[in-house]
C-alpha cells in the first residue's frame, strides 16, 4: 500500500516546496511592477520630448499610452503572482483538511 503523504501533487513539480512556489509568485509580481515602471517611463519620456518640440497633442497621447501600458503590466504581474500563491496555499489547505478526517 502506498503512503499518501509522500505522493507529489499532480500540479506541483517534483522537488518544489511551498516556500519556493510563494517566492515564484512574488517574483511575478515584481516582474509586472518593473515592466509597468518601464512603460510609464517610456510614455513620460515621449511626452516630454513632444512637449519640448511643441506637440502637446502627441505628448498627451504618449502619456496615456505609457500609463495604460503600466497598468496592464502591473495588473498582469500581480494576477499571475497572486494566482501562484493562492493556488499553492489553497491546495495545501484542502489536503490538510482531508487528512484530519482520516482514521
Amino acid at each position: 500500500m502506498r503512503d499518501q503523504g509522500t505522493a507529489p501533487d499532480k500540479k506541483q513539480k517534483a522537488g518544489t516546496s511551498p516556500g519556493k512556489d510563494v517566492g515564484k509568485g512574488g517574483e511575478d509580481v515584481d516582474k509586472g511592477a518593473a515592466k509597468g515602471a518601464e512603460s510609464l517611463g517610456k510614455g513620460t519620456a515621449g511626452a516630454v520630448g513632444n512637449l519640448a518640440t511643441g506637440h502637446p497633442g502627441n505628448a498627451a497621447a504618449d502619456l496615456r499610452k505609457g500609463a495604460a501600458g503600466a497598468a496592464k503590466d502591473v495588473g498582469v504581474g500581480a494576477g499571475k503572482g497572486a494566482g501562484k500563491i493562492g493556488e499553492r496555499t489553497a491546495n495545501k489547505g484542502s489536503r490538510k483538511a482531508g487528512r484530519e478526517n482520516l482514521p
